[in-house]
């Protein structure tokens, strides 16, 4: 989306469905990306969430591996995070969904996440790849007033609620279009 101000994200990839083992997802999340969503998807979501955070912006959103970490269960995935860090998969949080409408030349399956910006490793960061231009940090109002694309608006009012509530007990809006028009739900 040329001019306009997006989240970091992408397509899953391939090395999304490497990494093996047990990895700690927060439990609500685990069980909204599973509800419209095969358990393959389901599971490397949240490494793909990681991943374009790191090749478009630049940020880590990890934590030193430990003692007891083993990074070889991260496989081919390891080579596009930064080594001697673990991804923070507990960090994130789904938030919302949205599919765009038919007919249009580039379609979308999005997953919304947030993390609390502390999560991300202040002692590495870099510009990522370029493809974003202008990485800047903003409050949500100061957001708003930016060139922004419809949906992410809509993800930021989402936001808003999500931290002015619990946020544990509130349920992931999911908005997709069809061709007999749009629907919203809640997973």
């Amino acid at each position: 989306m040329p001019d306009k101000f997006v989240f970091p994200g992408g397509a899953i990839d391939a090395i999304d469905m490497a990494p093996q083992g047990e990895w700690q997802l927060e439990t609500r999340t685990a069980q909204n990306l599973l509800q419209a969503s095969s358990p393959e998807t389901a599971r490397a979501l949240p490494f793909t969430a990681i991943r374009e955070l790191r090749e478009e912006a630049g940020l880590v959103l990890g934590r030193p591996a430990g003692a007891g970490d083993d990074p070889s269960q991260l496989a081919e995935w390891g080579r596009v995070f930064v080594q001697g860090f673990m991804p923070d998969l507990a960090a994130l949080r789904l938030i919302f969904r949205a599919v765009t409408p038919p007919g249009r030349v580039r379609r979308f399956d999005a997953r919304f996440f947030y993390a609390d910006a502390a999560r991300i490793d202040p002692e590495w960061s870099d510009a990522g790849d370029g493809e974003l231009r202008s990485l800047q940090w903003f409050a949500i109002d100061a957001a708003r007033r930016l060139d922004l694309p419809f949906i992410t608006g809509v993800v930021l009012s989402e936001l808003e609620a999500v931290l002015r509530s619990s946020g544990d007990t509130r349920r992931v809006p999911y908005f997709q279009h069809e061709a007999d028009g749009s629907h919203f739900r809640l997973l």
